[in-house]
């Protein structure tokens, strides 16, 4: 019996390891299965350089990559570059991250239950599974925003310079994971100016419903009764105090958050050199911006859910400061902070909001918003939501809980299978490698839009060498001397005469009925004048062509 308390007693305190461990298991999940897509194949052919040229690389193109390159280059020097070595950083990283979701909220949610809760909802929206099977910085750019957001709440707690400095050392990494992500410094600013409104008083770092340190009632274990040796009117005279608190954890952010910009602007500086590599993004619209929650929690459905939740969970926020019976240091009858919501309610919006906002604003002036580059503003939903599960009853929570994995099923379902990335690009090779003839020649989009590169990496990745057509054009392969993309001999004529193929493969982004269309001159003009399209295959986001000789 002492043994089952003990591991009764290790559940319950541990509350953060089972979300941790479910996501760990679905990302675990057929973790090979879906073929790598044309950003995964990017991370592959990248890690496989040796670092000088990684480096030459990085001067020119995918700068801004070059941390998640770099970590994730030491890593498969040491692992291996299967399919499996290159995701499992990122399954790594998204458990750590469920894990810390559980922690946030339950210094937010007043308690282990909401923590739970908060870290269950991350582990079963699809984006978690997504993302964690990712060989991205996504799942990183995540995890960096939780710690953020969790040094952020103890250091308005408590603004001590150790404190400041971890801040500083977790925004630098979010930013180098992702440079979107430093837009979360705008939700930041919201709570930390709440913090330093006039007249603020402590508030609690946990318990929208508690003023208890571990979101206790009065009355409960844990909570902390009358003190005797507190004089009457210490809660007005500790109110007024508030604001020197309030100003050295507002500085100390600042000056935290400022360091980790300052760090991180030579690497601004190169990316901001290298945008024309996002010049295919669209400007902004209110279309774009409307099926964002399907993107940042991976369907549409459980994105309705989630958000609907979480504005039910702003709305309890709000209200926890509708007591009766305030006195004078804003407690009500029951001795319950009426104020205690009011930054975590201002913390989480300005997380889910701010970057949003902004970027999408961004976008209208240079191109910019890319739902993707927000995923980051997801745990704050999830948050949200959970605090108000939190406050309907375990048993409606775990029904709404099971709700929102039974929307998800089948996107968990479909992001598992073999073009669960969305491209099919294990199943082009296939049909090239089934299908190649000796004599056979290959030929690609240099200037494809989007990813110009993909379509060479799954050749190179899937079809084996004794099945693979020849690169007609090609005279120098991608990612050397700091070109992202192949180099194409200039006289297109004379290779195509001297290779003399009798039949070309043609590789394309997208659904093309017409694989020869927009290839680029004069390349296009030269094989429609001496080729004809005899069979055309539409794959999940590719096209493979085959022509044959006139």
């Amino acid at each position: 019996m002492g043994v089952l308390r003990a591991g009764a007693r290790f559940a319950v305190r541990a509350f953060w390891l089972w979300p941790a461990l479910v996501t760990l298991g679905l990302g675990l999940a057929r973790l090979g299965r879906p073929a790598l897509w044309a950003d995964e194949l990017a991370t592959w052919g990248a890690v496989r350089l040796s670092w000088g040229r990684l480096f030459r690389l990085l001067h020119d193109v995918d700068a801004v990559l070059g941390p998640y390159y770099t970590v994730e280059k030491a890593w498969t020097t040491l692992f291996g570059t299967s399919t499996v070595a290159l995701r499992l950083p990122s399954v790594l990283a998204m458990a750590a991250a469920a894990a810390l979701v559980a922690v946030l909220g339950a210094r937010l949610g007043g308690g282990r239950w909401p923590g739970l809760l908060a870290g269950l909802v991350f582990a079963v929206v699809p984006a978690t599974s997504r993302y964690a099977q990712e060989a991205r910085s996504y799942a990183f750019t995540i995890l960096l925003a939780v710690l953020a957001t969790w040094v952020l709440v103890r250091l308005l707690e408590r603004p001590t310079a150790g404190r400041a400095a971890g801040y500083g050392v977790a925004v630098a990494g979010l930013g180098a994971a992702h440079l979107a992500g430093l837009l979360l410094l705008v939700g930041h600013a919201v709570a930390v100016l709440a913090a330093w409104a006039p007249g603020r008083r402590p508030e609690p770092a946990s318990g929208v419903a508690s003023g208890t340190p571990g979101g206790a009632q009065p009355g409960e274990a844990g909570a902390p009764g009358p003190d005797p040796a507190r004089p009457a009117g210490a809660g007005e005279t500790a109110g007024r105090a508030v604001p020197t608190a309030a100003r050295a954890a507002a500085w100390r952010w600042l000056v935290a958050a400022g360091l980790a910009v300052l760090v991180l602007a030579p690497l601004a500086r190169l990316g901001h050199r290298q945008r024309a590599q996002i010049s295919w993004i669209a400007p902004s619209s209110w279309r774009t911006l409307a099926g964002e929650p399907a993107v940042i929690l991976g369907d549409a459905g459980v994105g309705a859910a989630v958000v609907v939740l979480a504005l039910l969970g702003l709305c309890r926020l709000g209200l926890s400061r509708l007591g009766s019976g305030r006195d004078r240091s804003g407690r009500d009858g029951s001795g319950r902070d009426d104020r205690a919501g009011t930054r975590p309610a201002l913390l989480l919006a300005g997380w889910a909001v701010a970057p949003v906002v902004v970027l999408y604003l961004a976008g209208e002036f240079t191109p910019a918003f890319w739902p993707r580059y927000l995923l980051y503003t997801m745990p704050a939903l999830v948050l949200l939501a959970a605090i108000f599960l939190a406050g309907i009853g375990r048993r409606w929570a775990v029904a709404a809980l099971i709700v929102v994995a039974l929307f998800g099923a089948t996107a968990q379902a479909a992001i598992r299978g073999p073009a669960g990335h969305n491209h099919d690009t294990r199943g082009a090779a296939a049909i090239i490698a089934a299908g190649d003839r000796p004599g056979d020649a290959i030929a690609y989009a240099l200037r494809e839009p989007v990813v110009p590169w993909e379509a060479r990496d799954i050749v190179a990745r899937y079809v084996p060498a004794d099945r693979r057509p020849r690169d007609v054009f090609e005279v120098a392969p991608q990612r050397v001397d700091g070109r992202l993309t192949a180099t194409e001999c200039p006289d297109l004529a004379g290779c195509l005469a001297a290779a003399n193929p009798g039949r070309i493969w043609v590789l394309r982004y997208q659904s093309q009925p017409d694989p020869l269309r927009d290839l680029g001159q004069p390349k296009e003009d030269l094989l429609r004048a001496h080729y004809s399209v005899t069979r055309v295959w539409l794959l999940e986001g590719l096209t493979v062509g085959l022509l044959t000789r006139r």
